[in-house]
């Protein structure tokens, strides 16, 4: 993120945050995502002022704009592919007007509560997802709830619990 230079600019039209596993350290596939609950401008307005920006960013070749407006979420802008120094990226950046939105309370109320060996059992999960092709749609957060507040230590009682939590 450093190197794409854009969290000053995002901080400057309301609260950008890096949030997910990066701002957990629960890193197994290299995904960066980064809400920003704007203050000073629309979602769309920043939308089109941004996009110009990443593309002018060395290693950025494509960028996504999704609208989730009729969902109360907000814009998505995503970079699925960017060379970082560490390897090569996938970056969404979500633009909202509304907190409840944003994974800021997420990353607070779990990183109080990851310790060695949650974030071991996380970490070995995550893995098992990421290897199949399957560490997406969200399941990177049901597997830390299922972990820390339900016990769970394994992928069969993982498995279990997605079946049962409904």
């Amino acid at each position: 993120m450093k190197t794409l230079d854009i969290m000053d600019y995002l901080n400057s039209y309301g609260d950008a945050r890096i949030v997910g596993s990066v701002a957990l350290d629960l890193i197994v596939k290299l995904d960066l995502d980064v809400h920003v609950l704007l203050l000073l401008k629309s979602p769309m307005d920043l939308a089109l002022e941004l996009i110009p920006i990443l593309l002018s960013r060395d290693g950025v070749g494509e960028v996504r704009l999704t609208d989730y407006r009729d969902s109360s979420e907000g814009l998505k802008i995503s970079v699925d592919s960017y060379l970082g120094k560490s390897g090569t990226w996938s970056l969404d950046i979500w633009l909202t007007e509304k907190v409840y939105t944003t994974g800021f309370l997420d990353v607070l109320r779990l990183s109080h509560r990851i310790d060695s060996t949650t974030r071991k059992i996380i970490l070995k999960l995550k893995w098992h997802y990421h290897q199949r092709g399957n560490l997406q749609d969200g399941i990177s957060k049901e597997i830390y709830e299922a972990v820390i507040y339900h016990d769970v230590k394994t992928v069969h009682e993982f498995e279990h619990y997605r079946k049962t939590k409904i």
